[in-house]
């Protein structure tokens, strides 16, 4: 019995089948990085005023892998190329005080997000 009855299957039908495999997962990968979302947003303290050096934290609620972003000196910060189903989580540190925190969720649909961030700095006397 001769190697391509054995197998079932011909060599033609092999590489069919693996020309299947990598255009399927070429496609996936194509798909999905056309497919990103970002956030973006301000930190302020709680009068308002920008926080100029504050480090935002953006967390992958699935992964826990965690990027930041030291804030401009209008206090902006932006982070790209956030997969669409996945949860973040966001929160800013000023000096050594946290802000509130907030999530940016893998259920909304909108691919650019501004979220604002605070820090309540303590008053000094």
């Amino acid at each position: 019995m001769s190697d391509q009855r054995q197998s079932g299957m011909s060599w033609g039908g092999r590489l069919c089948r693996a020309l299947f495999f990598v255009s399927s997962v070429w496609c996936l990968t194509v798909l999905q990085a056309e497919h990103v979302r970002s956030v973006q947003g301000f930190v302020r303290d709680q009068s308002g005023n920008p926080l100029p050096g504050a480090v935002v934290e953006i967390e992958d609620r699935t992964t826990l892998q965690v990027r930041s972003y030291i804030t401009e000196k209008d206090g902006a910060y932006r982070f790209g190329d956030l997969l669409p189903d996945l949860t973040y989580h966001l929160r800013a540190k000023y000096g050594e005080v946290f802000g509130h925190s907030k999530n940016l969720s893998k259920y909304s649909s909108k691919d650019n997000t501004r979220v604002d961030l605070t820090v309540e700095i303590p008053k000094t006397k």
